[in-house]
């Protein structure tokens, strides 16, 4: 048997949102989830999860209960193997004797309460200590913030921390194995980890007080002093706030280094920003990140340590299937810095601009072997080809040789052999590589503006396409306020393609747009998604893109209509026909308005 207690403790660290998660894509509404539900057929959504009292309940098959029964129905398993299952998955170790049953458990919770009460000491203490609170109104910490947080302050000496919580009944041991105290050897004794220090509660996905993170208040080093891993502790399993942006219900993170970045951009209203806690992004760390958002944008240091673990974090982060960008800021910026001199807006424009994972690592080596000195131009080209022989989608590699032959002036069919030629396991040939690129005979101006204008309505049409597929709710919402008349013919196959998916209860997201799409449609698609960024309202963005491609079909039939009403052989009762269209036209475009 599996102790109460560690019944409790199992089911305690399994969130039933982040469990259902992993079925079937659950959506807020009110105080709840719905969604689709797993153990049957259906179309509209009727499961239903309680966040608060950690239940779930299926309006259309009847199958409710807690995450227990919820993965004894998911996995086809029994209770005391859902009980493994989810222990396994929270890391927790069952106890199979007797006399060690929940010995593991009891020292979590133990660390967990500890933990929670140094949290209080230290919040306290910051409400006492001026120099403290000073540094705080510097940093822009304001104090709704410094609540959320529960940012707090570690007094200058060797023992407070210690002598409070052995007050409170508190044993040495237990202190030592949570990492609030260390063993002095010589004087066989103990004393204070953090001294003199901004104090951050790291939590876990539920709120717990899992651990401490430091800083110091001036320059003094180390400037950040961390919780050792402990029974309850492993940093490569957590993020830090992360129990604050899974609820925001944005589909995109934004990952970057330090506690203070962190909490500059939740003050600043963007919740979904997460930090690494001081380690190399993790497989765990993905996994958990998965649950919640599907695209992530980097914002590290600009150094080289931060450059590694840029590039070794989008390495992981792709091999879990999201979609990354890197937000690169001035040098010598980082996010808490940058958001507090120049405000929300425009490090929301740097995010608008961020880099794919291709277009960072080409921006290094540019960095490495300038492309504008002919010696360095050659190695710059020779590193260039490694990189994108080791794209291994067609289209998004030949995407990226037509970049980087434009951004570079080199020849696209040369850089394209040669790249072909290191896929099959050849050595970069660089005899008569370098091509100047001719300036293009230009086109007649007015076919020029016309080509860019299908071309923009072409991505438009394609982007909205794409956006319906993010969710089917929105898919089903907006396809009753539109028709497909609204697309141009080339795009309205698509998009009667993924509402026949929808009709047939298939899957109606991007990959199947994109396997419904011919060559040259899915070259434009495979481009849209590299530079995707998930809006937070999809319905919304959806209806804004609905209303350009309404005024564009406006404006070429008001073009059309003042060339007919040019012609002076035009009888009266037409003209009366075509102005009054015109005056229909205009209170459409003020309606969508």
């Amino acid at each position: 048997m599996i102790p109460e207690s560690q019944v409790e403790d199992i089911i305690n660290s399994n969130d039933l949102v982040d469990v259902v998660n992993e079925y079937t894509r659950l959506v807020r509404r009110g105080s709840g989830y719905m969604g689709l539900c797993p153990f049957h057929r259906e179309k509209t959504p009727s499961f239903s999860v309680h966040e608060g009292k950690q239940i779930f309940k299926c309006f259309g098959c009847g199958k409710g209960g807690n995450v227990v029964h919820f993965i004894m129905l998911a996995e086809g398993l029994d209770y005391r193997s859902a009980l493994e299952f989810l222990a396994n998955r929270a890391g927790i170790e069952i106890e199979t004797t007797g006399r060690r049953a929940g010995s593991t458990t009891k020292l979590r919770q133990d660390i967990m309460s500890v933990n929670k009460e140094a949290a209080r000491f230290f919040f306290r203490n910051l409400i006492e200590n001026k120099t403290a609170q000073k540094y705080c109104v510097d940093r822009g910490i304001d104090v709704k913030t410094i609540k959320k947080f529960g940012v707090g302050f570690a007094p200058d000496a060797w023992s407070a921390l210690r002598e409070h919580l052995i007050a409170q009944g508190v044993s040495e041991e237990l202190l030592l194995k949570a990492g609030l105290v260390l063993q002095n050897n010589t004087r066989n004794s103990t004393y204070y980890r953090f001294r003199n220090r901004l104090m951050f509660p790291i939590f876990d996905v539920l709120g717990n007080v899992i651990a401490f993170g430091g800083r110091v208040l001036d320059d003094s080093m180390p400037k950040y002093l961390n919780s050792p891993e402990t029974a309850l502790y492993t940093k490569g399993n957590h993020l830090y706030a992360l129990n604050f942006a899974r609820k925001s219900e944005s589909k995109r993170v934004f990952i970057v280094e330090g506690y203070m970045d962190c909490i500059a951009l939740h003050q600043r209203g963007i919740t979904y920003a997460v930090a690494s806690l001081g380690t190399a992004l993790t497989d765990n760390q993905a996994k958990l990140l998965k649950k919640y958002f599907d695209e992530v944008i980097i914002s590290y240091d600009a150094d080289t340590a931060g450059q590694n673990a840029t590039i070794r974090g989008m390495e992981i982060l792709q091999k879990h299937g999201f979609r990354v960008k890197v937000l690169e800021l001035p040098k010598g910026d980082d996010p808490d810095d940058f958001i507090r001199k120049y405000g929300r807006d425009k490090f929301f424009k740097l995010a608008d601009d961020a880099k794919t994972f291709v277009e960072y690592q080409v921006s290094l080596i540019e960095g490495r072997w300038s492309p504008k000195q002919l010696d360095t131009r050659i190695e710059f080209v020779k590193e260039v080809v490694e990189l994108l022989a080791k794209i291994e989608n067609r289209v998004e590699r030949d995407m990226y040789i037509k970049w980087v032959s434009l951004e570079y002036d080199l020849s696209v069919e040369t850089l394209g052999m040669q790249v072909e030629n290191r896929m099959r396991g050849g050595k970069v040939d660089l005899d008569n590589f370098f091509v100047i690129k001719r300036a293009a005979v230009r086109a007649d101006t007015k076919a020029k503006v016309s080509d860019e204008n299908l071309t923009k309505r072409d991505r438009n049409e394609k982007m909205l396409i794409l956006l319906m597929s993010e969710e089917v709710q929105v898919l089903r919402r907006v396809r009753k306020e539109i028709s497909s008349d609204l697309f141009t013919e080339k795009n309205r196959k698509l998009y009667e393609n993924l509402l026949k998916r929808d009709d047939r209860g298939e899957s109606t997201g991007s990959e199947s747009v994109l396997m419904d799409a011919d060559i040259e449609d899915a070259a434009v698609i495979s481009e849209i998604l590299s530079e995707w960024l998930t809006p937070p309202d999809i319905y919304k963005a959806c209806k804004e893109i609905i209303i350009k491609l309404r005024n564009a079909k406006f404006e070429e039939r008001l073009a059309e209509i003042y060339e007919i009403l040019k012609d002076k052989n035009l009888d009266d009762e037409e003209r009366t026909k075509l102005t009054n269209e015109i005056k229909k036209i205009l209170e459409e475009k003020r309606a969508d308005i």
